[in-house]
């Protein structure tokens, strides 16, 4: 039985997010079911100042009952981790709302919540392609998670809290990501952004002749080598030309710098997630293409009229581990049954 608007306001609710579009994914969640911001707590995990000041400019950020950055300051990491785990211990009984499975603090929340909440879910934002992966291990009752134990916050966390590196089962996930499930005990709670929808009053814009590429850390992380991404650029570049398009390169908050092939004349340094600023322009580009960006699962939703383009890039990634082929392959797969995306070697 679905659960009316006074059983969830009789509620209180911890949100955990680490990215702009987990906080979009958060007030959906919050006005689709009916919850009262002033049941609700916000924690911003991410030490990135660019991150934590888009997340503070988006909307209704004043309305929650408390927020907080215990992750982001000048402060030591180990204080700044001691500061947010007492944070969190405070708030043991509080559900928590996490941004995805593959976060240290969200395993960590989730787990001690589940411990001392053995009836009740916790629950678990859409990330994108994290989901589409989350989802089909559970699937198969693989509760693991893909979290680097060479990463120092990991490191420690697992040390002081003898964290195990295992979701949960039984699990809400609120996703747009339709045709995937969880484990046998987990429940889908599938959305379309009707909230969103409605506050910006999409409507049919002006195509302007413009192509844009979602930009992305790939050589930043080691997942494909510089020459590689220099040359998907370049071909999206001549494809644009080849169309009598303008190439745009959307840049990645998470980006260091402009790669030195890009010029900044053709280069969209934007502020806020990608489908608000989209949703928030007069006119929109006919194409908009990436190697795997989770905005291609998310900006259908926001505007059919464009051409979404993946680019399938399997062979070239440098890590050859079998389980992350395994894991390209599911994305893909996923991408390749999208009826809005297309998928393209390149």
């Amino acid at each position: 039985m679905a659960e009316t608007t006074d059983s969830y306001n009789n509620k209180r609710y911890l949100f955990l997010v680490s990215t702009p579009i987990q906080y979009i994914n958060a007030l959906e969640y919050i006005h689709i079911n009916g919850i009262l911001f002033q049941n609700c707590k916000l924690l911003i995990l991410s030490h990135s100042k660019r991150t934590v000041d888009q997340i503070m400019c988006l909307d209704d950020i004043e309305k929650w009952l408390s927020v907080k950055t215990p992750m982001f300051g000048s402060l030591p990491v180990i204080l700044k981790m001691i500061r947010t785990l007492f944070f969190m211990k405070l708030r043991s009984n509080e559900i928590p709302v996490v941004g995805n499975c593959n976060n240290i603090w969200n395993i960590y929340l989730l787990q001690k919540y589940k411990r001392s909440n053995i009836s009740n879910k916790g629950i678990v934002l859409d990330d994108g392609t994290a989901t589409v992966l989350t989802l089909y291990l559970r699937s198969k009752d693989d509760f693991s998670v893909n979290i680097s134990q060479d990463n120092l916050i990991n490191k420690i966390l697992i040390f002081i809290t003898s964290l195990e590196l295992i979701c949960p089962d039984g699990l809400i996930f609120f996703t747009i990501l339709k045709g995937l499930k969880g484990s046998s005990r987990d429940i889908v709670q599938i959305h379309d952004y009707s909230y969103f929808k409605s506050i910006y009053r999409l409507k049919k814009k002006i195509i302007k002749n413009e192509l844009w590429f979602i930009g992305a850390p790939y050589v930043q992380l080691g997942l494909i080598e510089e020459k590689v991404y220099k040359d998907i650029i370049f071909k999206t570049r001549k494809r644009a030309n080849d169309l009598g398009l303008s190439f745009k390169y959307i840049h990645h908050r998470s980006e260091s710098s402009l790669p030195s092939y890009i010029n900044k004349e053709e280069t969209i340094y934007n502020e806020m997630p990608i489908e608000i600023y989209l949703a928030k322009q007069e006119e929109e580009p006919a194409i908009i293409s990436s190697i795997y960006s989770s905005a291609l699962f998310t900006l259908p939703y926001f505007s059919i009229s464009i051409k979404y383009i993946s680019y399938d890039i399997r062979g070239k990634f440098l890590n050859n581990n079998k389980n992350f082929t395994r894991d390209m392959d599911e994305i893909y797969k996923y991408i390749g049954s999208s009826k809005h995306i297309s998928l393209e070697k390149i």
